[in-house]
């Protein structure tokens, strides 16, 4: 059976968003879009915060939080619930890295309705194996096109990355396009 590998943060939920509204009520002011990761610490250290003190603050502090209120991507939900009519196993990944995360991760997949088939919180999103994937780091992007050539790795653009020059990685705008791809390679006979 054909494994559908679905990143969490930036493809189905908008945790920048949420971190940029919980930003602002304890700060007084809302962040500028992120146009990288390391945003968020330019942001703390402009507090007064250190990198580490800014990660407490986010996943321990603030994770169960800004993990279980995000929103999803518009059409998140459409285009997961028409994968599962597919004869495949659907996976969400994520690399959230503490317990109150994974917790707050664990109620928002459940308050939404996703319904996966496995779950799991790696670093290391390269050892799960899926004949596709959808993903918006850039590293990860990269990490999966050289050690699974043979899957089809899909790279949904968000202002942080720059997936049109990974080598093997198919850029998309949307998680309707990443549908549109699982449909041509497993069957549009549910399409």
């Amino acid at each position: 059976m054909m494994r559908v590998m679905f990143d969490l943060d930036g493809v189905l939920r908008n945790w920048e968003k949420a971190f940029r509204i919980k930003w602002w009520s304890e700060f007084g002011y809302m962040p500028e879009p992120f146009t990288h990761w390391d945003h968020i610490y330019d942001l703390a250290a402009n507090e007064g915060f250190t990198k580490s003190e800014a990660k407490y603050l986010i996943f321990d502090a603030w994770g169960n939080h800004l993990m279980s209120t995000a929103e999803l991507y518009p059409n998140a939900l459409r285009v997961f619930r028409l994968v599962r009519r597919f004869s495949v196993n659907t996976i969400i990944v994520t690399d959230a890295p503490t317990d109150n995360t994974k917790l707050g991760t664990l109620e928002w997949i459940s308050k939404h309705g996703l319904l996966p088939d496995g779950i799991y919180f790696t670093k290391r999103k390269v050892s799960v194996l899926a004949d596709f994937y959808v993903e918006d780091n850039q590293d990860t992007l990269e990490s999966l096109a050289k050690a699974w050539p043979f899957s089809t790795i899909v790279g949904i653009r968000r202002a942080w990355n720059d997936v049109d020059n990974i080598e093997n990685v198919i850029p998309v705008d949307s998680i309707d396009d990443y549908y549109d791809i699982i449909r041509q390679g497993v069957g549009n006979e549910f399409g």
